[in-house]
């Protein structure tokens, strides 16, 4: 190609990689024309010479792509990015897909602990990310006046202070309808909606006051029994203890969540629950790291089948806990305080609620409250 229409091709990508840097909008409509139809124009435009549509869109696409990637490349790596004064690996202020590689080797935990050892309290772990451990910044990041969660576009099309449309949440609860920047109401960890967050947080409440933690200590006290009786039986036999404490995890969120049922303890995974588990966020796990990447995992559901049987199985057991009641106050309890009757009756009239269709939604948005102790596990 001349450089007559090489020049046109490099402006192109130049105002891509500005645009990119202004908006980094993830929607598939936007990348498809910007990232395919744009470049593509000027592959179909007269050359000199006698050269072929498919030999010139492919030096077009070369120029084009090698030219964004080089102008990212040197924007994330000069003084000019926004982070550049924190420190961190190389790789990490690259892209994501770094982490994305450690995560999916279950060492993710271990390599945040080794850079917090060498960098200090501040890493710079993504393009656009840090890793902080100060407790003192807590208040500055999560408190009730802190830092949004995660950048968006609102619906109103109003801007935001942002640099992206998705966050991590976005990437871990890929494949729940209730996800993302319009999230329905009832969902309080992904939530960024201040007024929905706030309304969410009022079924919350009652479930995490004194009285009620008060209340749970004695299932666990139980479980805490029963998985040191359980590890005495083994007679100093080499155990997984890994297992172990999983199972006891599981054990006691199945009594704080859904008033018992589960036992791996006691019998084992015998159907399969802890499985479950494990595969459903698997998945999610890993695509927090890349969370653009929910427009395209859409037209590829096979991906999204472990935390769809997740799904399934958290909605099993909470309409089982509706109809079957609870020993003791478990969360389910204290959620049914949103839906409880003039009289008080709150677990009559949570059953209530599952069985009469016209107020099934209250009974989804405790089911997805429920659901959020699995996702932020």
């Amino acid at each position: 190609m001349s450089p007559h229409s090489t020049l046109p091709v490099l402006a192109v990508s130049l105002a891509c990689h500005l645009f990119f840097k202004r908006y980094e909008t993830a929607g598939s409509k936007s990348l498809v024309f910007l990232l395919v139809v744009v470049p593509a124009v000027f592959g179909f435009l007269p050359k000199e010479g006698p050269i072929s549509i498919s030999l010139s869109l492919f030096y077009t696409y070369s120029i084009f792509y090698s030219r964004l990637l080089l102008l990212i490349t040197t924007y994330r790596l000069s003084p000019a990015h926004s982070l550049a004064k924190y420190l961190g690996p190389l790789p990490c202020k690259l892209s994501k897909f770094w982490l994305l590689y450690i995560a999916s080797q279950g060492k993710l935990h271990l390599y945040i602990k080794c850079l917090h050892d060498k960098y200090g309290p501040i890493v710079h772990v993504g393009p656009n990310e840090l890793s902080i451990v100060d407790c003192t910044l807590l208040p500055s990041i999560l408190g009730a006046k802190g830092m949004p969660k995660g950048p968006y576009v609102s619906s109103h099309n109003s801007r935001h202070h942002s640099s992206s449309p998705f966050a991590v949440w976005d990437g871990r609860t890929i494949g729940n309808t209730n996800s993302g920047p319009k999230a329905a109401a009832g969902v309080l960890i992904n939530s960024r909606d201040l007024i929905r967050h706030a309304e969410a947080r009022k079924g919350w409440n009652a479930t995490f006051v004194p009285a009620a933690i008060k209340g749970y200590e004695s299932m666990l006290i139980g479980r805490v029994t029963q998985l040191v009786d359980a590890l005495g039986e083994q007679n100093g036999r080499s155990v997984n203890i890994s297992r172990w404490f999983s199972f006891f995890s599981f054990d006691f969120m199945g009594d704080l969540a859904f008033g018992g049922g589960f036992e791996l303890m006691r019998e084992g995974d015998r159907h399969g629950l802890w499985h479950t588990l494990e595969h459903g966020l698997s998945f999610p796990a890993l695509a927090q790291h890349i969370p653009w990447c929910i427009t395209l995992v859409q037209y590829f559901p096979m991906l999204l089948q472990n935390m769809r049987a997740l799904n399934k199985f958290v909605a099993e057991q909470a309409k089982r806990r509706l109809q079957e009641g609870s020993v003791h106050d478990d969360l389910f309890y204290h959620l049914a305080i949103q839906t409880a009757s003039p009289s008080g009756d709150r677990e009559c009239d949570s059953n209530n609620a599952y069985v009469n269709a016209g107020t099934k939604i209250e009974i989804n948005k405790n089911t997805r409250r429920v659901r959020e102790i699995f996702q932020s596990s």
